[in-house]
């Protein structure tokens, strides 16, 4: 097996290979109920915007909208006072083009391959699991997601095909039940997490392996995950930054025992994509990976082919109507 490169790794004296210890377990079949805890940073890599960041989205809704605060253009009141700017942002917010990244599918392909996911929780809303093969049932969407749609008031779902054409339209569509403004299932601030993400919590509890992703593990309730997770599974952070850190009265503390003997925590600093891939060659499933990303990367791409060929359709439907109109 080969040896990590340029990824930090903090090991202890009682699991003084604790990389080494992974890989094996993976290899071998040890770990059957691997959790993944995920955030933004798994995909950036595929273009998904950002919405911190300076330029990001919060700062050009906050201009464009003039705001006091750029996260009061995503709080509901706001949303039903003027449904009609989100509207206009979600026409502005393709994010077809976004390919799924190796992180991406290196859960599908422990999904579907190796048969030893439990669950998937993701702070992202973005879906991108979906397109990378991984089963609806096993992901939580803790903030939502904008493959879905339905009424925020009386919760009555609809079909997101639906929603889009209203949105290209630059019409607002309303609930049919109880006339309230409809959108993608993202949570905004003012609204409860879905009630998926606290029922399936329980899950944390009986996973003998878990990777946390791309999170800065900054958002309460989502930032409690990882503590619900049993001393004797192992906790894997694969990051940029070590994170996970709370004040303890005056002293800063952190959630994970990378240094404690006694605790199964392992830190590989670096990016998600470029740890994932060398864990994968280490496991010996380069051949198989890369068939699987094959595989799921081609049908993205029928179907945005197919996806663009529509909307060129569609848009020379128009035309030929407002040249119809003005005769």
């Amino acid at each position: 097996m080969g040896v990590v490169q340029d990824i930090k790794l903090m090991n202890n004296e009682e699991h003084p290979n604790k990389y080494e210890e992974i890989v094996s377990g993976l290899k071998s079949g040890t770990f059957k109920d691997i959790i993944f805890i995920t955030g933004a940073g798994i995909s950036t890599a595929a273009g998904i915007p950002d919405f911190r960041s300076k330029g990001g989205l919060f700062e050009q809704t906050k201009k464009k909208y003039g705001l006091f605060r750029p996260e009061q253009f995503f709080q509901i009141d706001y949303f039903y006072k003027h449904p009609e700017h989100f509207y206009e942002f979600c026409k502005s917010f393709d994010i077809s083009e976004c390919r799924p990244t190796p992180t991406h599918l290196f859960m599908g392909f422990l999904c579907n391959v190796k048969k030893i996911v439990k669950r998937i929780f993701t702070q992202n809303v973005d879906g991108l699991e979906l397109l990378a093969g991984v089963p609806r049932q096993k992901m939580t969407f803790a903030h939502g997601t904008i493959t879905e749609a339905g009424c925020p008031n009386c919760l009555n779902e609809y079909d997101l095909e639906l929603v889009r054409e209203y949105v290209n339209m630059g019409k607002v569509f309303y609930c049919q039940n109880c006339k309230k403004p409809v959108k993608p299932k993202v949570v905004f601030y003012g609204e409860t997490l879905p009630d998926s993400f606290f029922r399936d919590f329980n899950d944390i509890y009986h996973t003998d392996l878990a990777f946390i992703m791309g999170s800065s593990l900054a958002v309460y309730p989502f930032n409690q995950l990882p503590y619900g997770i049993s001393k004797d599974a192992w906790r894997v952070l694969i990051n940029k930054d070590e994170v996970g850190n709370f004040l303890a009265g005056l002293v800063t503390m952190n959630q994970f025992r990378f240094n404690n003997p006694k605790r199964k925590d392992l830190f590989l600093n670096g990016y998600t994509d470029d740890i994932i891939k060398k864990l994968v060659e280490d496991c010996g499933w380069k051949n198989e990976f890369d068939e699987y990303c094959k595989f799921w990367l081609d049908k993205f791409e029928e179907n945005l082919k197919q996806e663009k060929l529509k909307k060129q359709q569609e848009e020379k439907k128009e035309d030929e109507k407002e040249k119809e109109e003005k005769k």
